[in-house]
């Protein structure tokens, strides 16, 4: 599990990682302490496993949100870009999938653990964090 503070989480920021579910997880989709799998936390970015074969990110920026999806392959990679004017960008395996506005930056992020006592039983991989700061001149 990797745990990030907020001290260095601002817009405009992007985040991104891979990952694949355990072949022997088992999942519920009932919502307890324990259920179901997250794979991350970031607010606004939530991913939940809801059966072996489907997932729900939830975003909450200027409005609550939920994407729906199933994997087409074993790995997945998920991508969040939000600029300076708080727009948010979801990408799932290089497709945007979602726009969203009035994103804020993550006050922590939990890769491998979720809300409560929910952990990823899965592999994580190529996980990246970078504030991005664009200056130009004149």
């Amino acid at each position: 599990m990797i745990n990030l503070s907020s001290h260095n989480l601002r817009h405009p920021y992007k985040l991104s990682f891979s990952f694949k579910p355990s072949n022997n997880s088992k999942v519920d989709s009932t919502y307890t302490d324990t259920s179901p799998p997250m794979p991350l936390l970031a607010l606004p970015l939530t991913v939940y496993q809801t059966t072996p074969n489907n997932y729900i990110i939830g975003m909450n920026c200027g409005e609550q949100s939920g994407f729906s999806f199933e994997p087409t392959s074993d790995w997945t990679k998920l991508s969040f870009h939000v600029d300076d004017a708080k727009q948010g960008v979801l990408m799932i395996n290089n497709t945007v999938v979602k726009v969203m506005e009035n994103c804020p930056a993550p006050k922590n992020i939990l890769l491998g653990q979720g809300f409560k006592k929910r952990f990823w039983s899965g592999m994580i991989s190529d996980f990246k964090y970078q504030s991005i700061r664009v200056t130009t001149r004149q």
